[in-house]
């Protein structure tokens, strides 16, 4: 009975670690370049106190611009778009691990479902 216990208590403290990482906002400042079109680039950067910005530069005008966002327990973004009609953010898969950077297709590039950027400075 003893060991049952022991093993409910291992088993209970073990789900409840959190093993979630948050970005630090200050890894993401600079540019980076999409691997697979090399012509999509995303900057970083803190525009107005307390908001930070992600500015997406494609070669075509459409959903380029600045996107408010929130970075997210769990590799996730909450992002929206800031010259969009609505106030809505929606949620996208986010990981950066280095020099490389993976998100959820945000802006309907043709490139799949998640994007892949690396760091150029």
């Amino acid at each position: 009975m003893k060991c049952g216990i022991v093993i409910v208590l291992a088993l209970a403290l073990l789900s409840c670690t959190d093993d979630s990482e948050i970005v630090d906002v200050e890894e993401l400042r600079g540019s980076w370049v999409n691997v697979e079109t090399t012509t999509d680039t995303l900057s970083f950067e803190a525009l107005f106190e307390g908001k930070e910005f992600m500015l997406l530069k494609k070669a075509e005008l459409y959903r380029t611009g600045p996107y408010e966002y929130k970075i997210l327990p769990n590799t996730n973004i909450s992002i929206h778009w800031s010259l969009a009609s609505t106030l809505t953010f929606e949620e996208y898969f986010f990981k950066v691990a280095g020099d490389k950077l993976d998100i959820g297709n945000f802006y309907d590039s043709p490139s799949g479902e998640i994007l892949t950027f690396k760091k150029i400075d």
